[in-house]
C-alpha cells in the first residue's frame, strides 16, 4: 500500500532536511521526484542540491537537463514523473493529487509557518479518506525524526 509521510520540520528548514532524506532514498536504491510549487523554486533547489555540502553530491536534474528519465533525483513543478520515481517529495506547499503511483510520498512543511501547518492538517484529513497509509513525523529538539502517528 502506498505510504504518505508528513514531515513536520521544527528544528531545521526544508533546505537542511531534504538533502538528508534524498540521500537515504538513493541509499535504498530508489528514485526520487521532488515537486516544487513553481519553476523558479526548481532552479533554486537545483542550485542548492549542487552546493549544500562541500563533500557531498546528490545526482539530480530537472526538465532543463537532457535525458530526464535517467536522473535518480528529478526536480519539477509539473505533474510528471519521467524517471518513474518510486518516492515523491512535496516541498514548499507543492501538491499532487495522484499519490497512488508512488511507494512513498513525503509531505514536508515548516512548523513555524502557520499557513503551512494548516494546509498540512487539511491535506491529512483529505487523505484519511483514501486507501493510502499515513504517518506523521516530527523533529525532536536534536533534529531527529520521531513517528508521532
Amino acid at each position: 500500500m502506498p505510504e504518505v509521510r508528513f514531515y513536520h520540520l521544527t528544528t531545521s528548514t526544508a533546505k537542511q532536511a531534504v538533502p538528508k532524506l534524498l540521500s537515504k532514498t538513493l541509499l535504498r536504491g530508489k528514485r526520487a521526484l521532488v515537486k516544487l510549487p513553481e519553476e523558479e523554486a526548481v532552479h533554486t533547489w537545483n542550485e542548492h542540491l549542487w552546493a549544500y555540502e562541500a563533500d557531498s553530491f546528490l545526482p539530480h536534474g530537472s526538465i532543463k537537463d537532457p535525458d530526464p528519465d535517467t536522473q535518480p533525483i528529478f526536480l519539477t513543478h509539473a505533474d510528471e514523473n519521467p524517471g518513474r520515481a518510486e518516492y515523491l517529495f512535496l516541498i514548499e506547499g507543492a501538491d499532487r493529487q495522484d499519490l497512488e503511483g508512488f511507494e512513498m510520498t513525503a509531505v514536508l512543511f515548516e512548523g513555524a509557518d502557520e499557513a503551512a501547518v494548516g494546509w498540512a492538517r487539511g491535506r491529512w484529513r483529505q487523505l484519511r479518506e483514501t486507501a493510502l497509509e499515513l504517518s506523521y513525523w516530527q523533529q525532536d529538539e536534536k533534529g531527529h525524526w520521531a513517528n508521532k502517528g
